[in-house]
């Protein structure tokens, strides 16, 4: 079966495979009985050149690289966007990082710029992160930074 799906900008890969993925399974058996019904569903090779696997995600591959440009970094958190998380560490804390925004804003890669009810900022390069959810159990950002000690001016990695 081959079919299709739009990625949005802020999907991550929860939206993936709730919202795009098993539904579209769901469909195809559906349509791959009828196929079978019929006589046999068509006979399609795959292309080697496009295949992919999808490998676990462990933790070595899910450090946030703040040196990046805003955009990969958010891209790389929302791909993360399981219970592994995208992660970093601020005083010693480890901190996984969950549904996100990109704001306008300059200064020094992986500096937190901002810890308030909106969520905690970091600086990447060319704009910032502001995490909305932190943690294992997925806190407020706001409540992660105050429980941590978490504030404006901490470094990532520290």
């Amino acid at each position: 079966m081959q079919w299709e799906r739009n990625i949005g900008f802020d999907d991550t890969v929860i939206d993936l495979h709730f919202k795009k993925i098993n539904p579209a399974g769901i469909e195809s058996v559906l349509e791959v009985f009828d196929l079978f019904s019929g006589g046999g569903p068509p006979r399609i090779p795959q292309d080697k050149s496009r295949a992919t696997h999808k490998n676990w995600c462990k933790l070595p591959y899910a450090k946030i690289n703040w040196s990046k440009p805003v955009d990969e970094v958010c891209h790389f958190i929302r791909g993360a966007n399981t219970p592994l998380g995208a992660r970093t560490t601020f005083k010693g804390e480890q901190l996984e990082g969950f549904n996100l925004s990109i704001i306008e804003g300059e200064g020094k890669p992986g500096e937190v710029v901002e810890v308030g009810d909106a969520g905690t900022a970091v600086q990447a390069a060319c704009g910032r992160a502001r995490l909305r959810a932190c943690g294992g159990k997925k806190t407020a950002a706001a409540e992660w930074a105050t429980l941590t000690g978490v504030s404006e001016g901490a470094m990532a990695g520290d």
